[in-house]
């Protein structure tokens, strides 16, 4: 059934034809199908591919090769039959061209399919009887659907090992040590005397020569210790520390150092790992003392321990 397109169309102009409403834009030059929300005819694709599901009827553009496709079942199987050949055989006619371009061809015939590449729209040159006019028969592409949400974040990963100290604090003996003392109990902070000796975040806890750790973590803990030998004598000292039972006491590091009326420095370096403040404590001592002195000092580090925390607990 044939439709009559208005002559001479403004832009915006509408007409209605088998229930679809066409829009002429002189920008274009063409009558333009508006789309549907809903189903209807046949389906109309411009690819260099076939569609992958199309029904009898369907029309496939490709412009790869200018030819217009359609849909055909004849009774035994479907197949894409070409429904514009450009050539025939012996002496017949042409048949419709295919022109892709941004813009119309300047002199049509009908039945002419122009596909304009700027926007992916087909149309048909149509005749009506009064007026020729391109007819849009697939409109461009539409817009780009909004994003879809964002999924849900992967858990968090476990945290590595904190490769920053955390913790520094320094304690000294006030006064010499001429027996043997397990634990060593004269400690004082150095903090507390010097505002050059700070404390870097909390300070160590100390009752009776035991002390408590702050965090848990991987702590350095050093003992360095100055001698005045007067006579001849082997003295030693050791770094202790409770398991996590709290009751089992390990001798962690332990050196011996001896001469005849000297002055003497001895140093021990142990790294413990500590997962209970409550049960993890350490302590310091010296044993075999006859003719030598510990040397203490409230003013300065001549006897002294250093907690450091360096990483995590491990």
């Amino acid at each position: 059934m044939a439709t009559d397109f208005p002559n001479s169309p403004a832009n915006g102009a509408t007409h209605t034809f088998g229930g679809t409403t066409y829009t002429y834009s002189t920008s274009v030059g063409a009558w333009t199908a508006a789309s549907s929300g809903g189903g209807g005819g046949a389906s109309v694709t411009v690819s260099e591919t076939a569609p992958s599901s199309p029904a009898e009827g369907d029309l496939w553009f490709d412009p790869s090769v200018l030819k217009t496709f359609v849909y055909y079942n004849d009774g035994t199987a479907n197949q894409w039959v070409q429904s514009n050949p450009t050539g025939s055989g012996g002496g017949g006619s042409a048949g419709a061209s295919v022109t892709a371009s941004d813009t119309a061809p300047s002199s049509p015939s009908a039945g002419d399919l122009w596909y304009k590449s700027d926007t992916n729209a087909l149309y048909v040159y149509y005749n009506d009887g009064d007026s020729s006019q391109w007819v849009g028969v697939s409109g461009p592409a539409g817009a780009t659907g909004a994003a879809g949400a964002t999924g849900a974040t992967g858990a968090t990963g476990p945290a590595g090992a904190t490769g920053v100290i955390s913790n520094l604090d320094t304690w000294r003996i006030t006064s010499d040590i001429t027996s043997d003392a397990v634990p060593i109990t004269t400690w004082s902070n150095a903090a507390a005397y010097t505002t050059l000796q700070p404390t870097l975040g909390t300070a160590m806890s100390h009752s009776s020569g035991l002390f408590t750790f702050p965090a848990t973590g991987y702590w350095e803990v050093q003992f360095f210790a100055q001698w005045d030998i007067s006579g001849n004598d082997n003295m030693n000292i050791g770094i202790q520390c409770y398991e996590s039972d709290g009751t089992t006491l390990r001798t962690i590091s332990q050196a011996t150092v001896g001469d005849s009326s000297y002055l003497k420095q001895i140093n021990l370096t142990s790294y413990l790992n500590i997962t209970n403040v409550s049960t993890q404590k350490v302590q310091f001592y010296t044993n075999s003392i006859s003719n030598a002195s510990l040397e203490g000092d409230s003013t300065r580090d001549k006897t002294y321990v250093v907690f450091k925390r360096i990483a995590a607990s491990v």
